[in-house]
This record gives structure tokens, C-alpha cells and sequence, in this order.
């Protein structure tokens, strides 16, 4: 709680993914509950990546992939990837590698 919305992104990319950025651009905010809860999602696209290992939460597990853009979109468009978050932050980043954004 209080904490700054990029500096959570930055901190959960390396705890999460093991990657920090040289560059942030921040793509939006998504409430996806609005009828019933005050829940905000910050959605943000990292450049300039740079491997320095994950830092998981005792308990926590998860497998990290590697799929290029092209692919992951195709994922959505084929139903493979359903998830709003994802859906969404695919789309934009696909806005933004054609310079539409």
C-alpha cells in the first residue's frame, strides 16, 4: 500500500521475471471490476532489458516464456491467450512497435 505504481512494476518485473528496463512507458489503467470493487491494474511497457535473475516470494512459483510479439498476438487472436490484462497489454504494445502510439 503507498507504494508508487511504476516503482511496483519495476519491482515485480525483477521479482517475477528477473529483468530490469532502461526505459518505462506507462499504457494505461484498467479497472476491472468497477460494479463491485475500487481494484486498479497499471499496465506499463519495459525496454531495454537487462537479465539479472528472479527473486521469487517464498511459495511462489511461476514459469516465465519468451514469445515474440508476433506470436503471442497470433496466442490472442486464436483464443490461446484470454486473460484481459494480457489481451490488452498485447494490444498496445503492438501500438506502439508500429509507431501508433
Amino acid at each position: 500500500p503507498g507504494e508508487d505504481p511504476l516503482q511496483t512494476a519495476k519491482r515485480e518485473f525483477i521479482e517475477e521475471c528477473g529483468y530490469e528496463a532502461a526505459e518505462w512507458r506507462h499504457l494505461g489503467t484498467l479497472h476491472p471490476c468497477i460494479g463491485y470493487s475500487d481494484e486498479r491494474i497499471e499496465l506499463y511497457h519495459a525496454q531495454g532489458l537487462k537479465q539479472i535473475g528472479r527473486r521469487l516470494d517464498d511459495g511462489e512459483f511461476l514459469d516465465v516464456m519468451h514469445v515474440p510479439l508476433a506470436e503471442a498476438l497470433d496466442w490472442v487472436r486464436d483464443g490461446r491467450i484470454t486473460e484481459p490484462k494480457a489481451v490488452m497489454g498485447l494490444m498496445w504494445a503492438e501500438k506502439i512497435q508500429q509507431g501508433r502510439w
